[in-house]
């Protein structure tokens, strides 16, 4: 079944992926390390003799640019959450610069509520 596989399958996939579902660059070039991982594996125990994806164009990573909310807009949004669940997240946010997974990481031994 492996045997059967060709770069145009994998280019076909990759096509689908990212013009049909919407899959982003970073996405996407995670997706081919994972399948290149696991093909790479198979040519190891020997199943298959290469490992397809390797031959195939993945495209280049895209640079993350970084925004920020002006004094206004973080007023508004600070006024939009007031109440909510996640306004204690939003406020650490905001207050420390912290991007989402490092809010979601955090953990109360690493908060210090006496300074």
């Amino acid at each position: 079944m492996l045997d059967d596989l060709t770069t145009e399958d994998f280019q076909t996939l990759y096509t689908h992926e990212m013009n049909v579902q919407g899959v982003s660059t970073n996405t996407f070039i995670h997706y081919h390390a994972n399948i290149c991982r696991a093909l790479q594996y198979a040519v190891k125990i020997k199943p298959i003799v290469a490992n397809l994806p390797d031959l195939v164009e993945s495209p280049k990573k895209n640079n993350y640019v970084v925004s920020f909310y002006n004094a206004e807009k973080l007023n508004q949004l600070l006024a939009v959450i007031r109440g909510e669940r996640i306004e204690l997240s939003v406020i650490l946010a905001a207050f420390y610069g912290l991007s989402r997974s490092e809010v979601v990481g955090l953990k109360w031994s690493a908060i210090d509520l006496l300074n």
